[in-house]
């Protein structure tokens, strides 16, 4: 049993938030017009000036909040005292085991998972895996316990919680689900930054971790059936980007659909998009308002490269004004989380990687209107129930914070 831990957190450019938007979106504007690729679109000025605007308010936003807050450097993190060891450990250990137990049954009730289908040609993708509901209720277990475990990994540099890491992502390879383990390293990564103060080594291993990223995509796009073959996607005479084609066309992909369609959305003024990612799909079928026209025209390069950036649902029922309110929304939230995880309030520590998530896939995918995400902080919640019990093969043992 590991003793009590403490540790200064300092903040830190690469955890920063707003440096993460920015970097995302300003190497997202500047690749888009010098990369080579047949299905690239003309990019849009407005959609451009939206990105723009809101590198600038999160910007302003969160000086503002730090300031309002007070300093925080060298903050010492006094909460990592309270019951450190005996509550979150366990904490993690019983999310463990339930997550397990719902990932047997949902490979006993589906006949198997996506990597075990393709060896068997059973001819089900990766797309027919995971239960509703249930599904995502696994995911979101997953990626709390990921960044959970590695982060007591980080405070105790006990290597016994990578093998639960390790676990965690061996699976996800399994379920050949490339946003799945994109949410994954990135709640991982989010801890990371936010722990690790050592800059050079940090600069290291995220290059080190984004050319292991490049690697894996290749190999998804592989196994998934397409192959090393991106000549399709190639203007004419162009020779491709060798090792890291398959990641700029997952990169720039989203933006460029947004860039297509753009002119073809009609706000109704109604969350019939946005409904779509918070509630269920049987129940958000019941809520949409069938009355206003579907936004859902869209010219996509072919169902594999079938994504948006996170702003697409926003901006496709409120239009660009009310999606830009919406975006300051979550730019304020997010901001005071970080913060206060930098002040050493382990609530926001466990609750920060999901929205460091939500920053470095902006350009991938809505997840900040993902019920995997909204739900994520219930999680965090579950450490401070008072008299929470796990049954484990001792007995039960009461855990209080």
């Amino acid at each position: 049993m590991e003793g009590l831990v403490e540790k200064k957190i300092y903040s830190s450019i690469f955890s920063n938030p707003v440096f993460v938007y920015s970097a995302i979106w300003i190497v997202a504007l500047v690749l888009f017009p010098l990369v080579e690729f047949s299905f690239l679109v003309d990019s849009n000025p407005t959609i451009n000036g939206l990105i723009v605007a809101s590198i600038i308010s999160f910007l302003f936003i969160y000086l503002f909040l730090k300031n309002l807050l007070g300093s925080d450097k060298n903050t010492t993190i006094s909460g990592f005292e309270i019951s450190f060891d005996s509550n979150l450990r366990f904490y993690l250990n019983f999310l463990f085991f339930l997550w397990l137990l719902l990932f047997l049954l949902t490979c006993i009730i589906q006949g198997g998972f996506p990597l075990l289908w393709l060896f068997s040609g059973s001819g089900k993708t990766y797309a027919d895996f995971g239960l509703p509901i249930l599904g995502g209720f696994n995911n979101m277990i997953r990626n709390f316990l990921g960044a959970g475990f590695f982060f007591m990994y980080l405070m105790t540099k006990n290597k016994r919680y990578l093998i639960y890491v390790l676990i965690l992502t061996t699976l996800i390879f399994c379920e050949l689900s490339r946003g799945a383990l994109m949410v994954f390293l990135a709640h991982l990564l989010g801890i990371y930054l936010l722990i690790e103060r050592q800059k050079l080594k940090i600069l290291v291993r995220m290059v080190l971790f984004f050319l292991g990223l490049s690697g894996i995509f290749t190999i998804l796009a592989f196994v998934r059936g397409a192959g090393s073959d991106y000549t399709d996607f190639l203007l004419e005479g162009a020779v491709g980007y060798s090792f890291f084609t398959w990641p700029l066309i997952y990169f720039l992909s989203p933006l460029n659909n947004l860039y297509g369609n753009f002119e073809n959305l009609s706000p109704g003024y109604y969350p019939n998009n946005v409904l779509e990612f918070v509630i269920p799909n049987k129940l958000s079928q019941l809520l949409i308002d069938k009355d206003i026209a579907s936004n859902d025209s869209s010219n996509l390069l072919n169902e594999a490269l079938n994504t948006y950036p996170y702003f697409y649902p926003l901006i496709s029922d409120f239009g660009i004004l009310l999606a830009f309110i919406i975006i300051l929304l979550m730019q304020i939230f997010i901001s005071y989380v970080y913060l206060k995880a930098l002040r050493g309030h382990l609530g926001s520590i466990l609750m920060y990687p999901p929205l460091f998530m939500c920053l470095a896939l902006s350009f991938f995918h809505p997840y900040p209107i993902e019920l995997v995400v909204i739900f994520y902080p219930m999680l965090v919640l579950g450490l401070y129930v008072k008299n929470f019990r796990l049954g484990i093969s001792t007995g039960l043992r009461k855990l209080e914070l």
